[in-house]
């Protein structure tokens, strides 16, 4: 008797301690390309120009490693990651929310292969529902949550094949503005206004400017004429006069193509990454909401990566940080999970044996292993190969020095190693250990209740 008692006992205490709310909102921040080398490079970058010890993000109680990968590829891009995020399946390489059945580029089995994002889910359940990203809001990471295409770049309708175009297939950014899952998505920012306007249209802040669409559509004006009483806006000054808790409906597109980067941005006219994330969640809270769900890229990381400017990927990856403490401040961690992680990380290293007092973005010299001075940070590949006529004069710390890399290329290429992912709130204990990347999406979608 007393060890059935024993029994009943231990089955109720793991089940209590293994049961936490549902969050009401979700916040996921995703820093594209923000692999491990990059949050301890912008970690030492963080102490010695502002005398902090970590990373917000750093603070968080839980954490897990997870494994990063395409299903055909081992060294993995936006597409397929981001989609294991927002949807929970395994994709191919360029692919955008549809599972491995679906090959890059092709329409074979298309329609079975649409995989429903935690967006979709919220809409469904009567969600708030945000996307955030300083790239293009129609690139990989952002379309993954609400598209689906057998390639990524197919963004507007003159990004698609010829044989395509004359088909029912509807480019991402026509998506997105048809997306009609519940009653469509409440907030979208980012950049990317080409895509959505016609070569006969005008970019609305460049004169010299035009769309991008060849079908003679102005997407922007749909969207504002199907969305009565929202707002479309594109610069600072036209969102920050938008009452957040009054407005129904934002879309806001600051710049033709991505947002500059932080070290470049006209702060007059762009919203940071920071200020589009405190306006949203002004605009997410409203009392008669069952609550929200919301996604934030800090898609610039990757790009500065891409050209191996280490200084500006830094200074990408401080402005996600910041951004996080501005989410801290406004939301209940009491009904909010909010994780940190990346799509994918670089191949930035850090090299050499750089004192605690030396410069993250500084130079070395050791006359047996090197016989020159070399940056501590490096890339295995990309444009910082040092070869005849390919010499830079500028110093290390300049935002347009390219890092040494060992390989040469025009963009550097991704690392295929596994990325970091922080959790703090409501639920965050379900993130723990290693775990594959499409299983951030099971463990949110379970503990939503979505």
């Amino acid at each position: 008797m007393f060890k059935y008692l024993i029994a009943i006992y231990c089955f109720f205490f793991i089940s209590l301690t293994n049961t936490s709310a549902s969050p009401k909102n979700i916040i996921i921040f995703i820093g594209d390309g923000m692999g491990i080398s990059t949050i301890t490079a912008a970690r030492k970058y963080n102490q010695e120009i502002n005398q902090k010890d970590n990373l917000s993000f750093e603070k968080f109680p839980y954490s897990a490693i997870v494994d990063v990968k395409c299903h055909d590829y081992l060294v993995p891009d936006s597409a397929c990651t981001a989609t294991a995020i927002a949807s929970g399946v395994s994709a191919n390489s360029g692919v955008v929310g549809l599972n491995q059945a679906v090959r890059r580029g092709s329409f074979a089995g298309f329609k079975e292969a649409q995989a429903k994002s935690l967006l979709a889910l919220a809409e469904e359940n009567n969600y708030l529902t945000g996307l955030i990203t300083n790239t293009a809001i129609t690139d990989a990471t952002p379309a993954a949550f609400f598209g689906h295409s057998p390639e990524r770049e197919w963004q507007s309708d003159a990004d698609l094949p010829l044989p395509i175009r004359s088909t029912e297939f509807s480019d991402l950014a026509k998506q997105l503005i048809k997306f009609t899952v519940g009653d469509g998505i409440d907030l979208i920012m980012g950049g990317g206004r080409e895509k959505f306007l016609s070569q006969a249209h005008v970019d609305p802040e460049y004169s010299q400017y035009s769309g991008d669409r060849i079908d003679g559509q102005n997407l922007l004006e749909q969207w504002s004429s199907v969305n009565q009483g929202s707002s479309f806006v594109w610069n600072k000054e036209q969102l920050l006069e938008i009452d957040p808790k009054k407005s129904l409906k934002l879309l806001g597109l600051f710049e033709p193509g991505n947002l500059a980067f932080e070290a470049n941005r006209n702060k007059e006219s762009d919203p940071s990454l920071s200020e589009m994330v405190a306006w949203s969640l002004d605009f997410l809270q409203k009392e008669d909401s069952p609550g929200f769900f919301l996604m934030v890229e800090a898609g610039r990381i990757d790009h500065a990566h891409h050209d191996n400017l280490a200084k500006l990927a830094l200074i990408e990856t401080l402005q996600l940080s910041a951004a996080i403490e501005v989410a801290l401040k406004k939301i209940d961690l009491a009904e909010t999970l909010i994780i940190v992680t990346s799509d994918h990380g670089h191949t930035l290293g850090i090299v050499g044996y750089p004192k605690n007092s030396d410069s993250i973005l500084g130079q070395g010299y050791d006359a047996d292993a090197f016989p020159a001075k070399y940056s501590f940070l490096n890339y295995l590949s990309g444009p910082g190969a040092r070869y005849a006529g390919n010499k830079q004069s500028l110093p290390s710390n300049d935002i347009q020095y390219h890092q040494n890399s060992l390989i040469n290329s025009q963009s550097a290429k991704h690392s295929g190693e596994d990325v970091a992912l922080y959790a703090t709130g409501s639920g965050a204990e379900n993130f723990h250990g290693a775990i594959k990347q499409r299983q951030i999406f099971q463990i949110i979608k379970e503990i939503a209740k979505y």
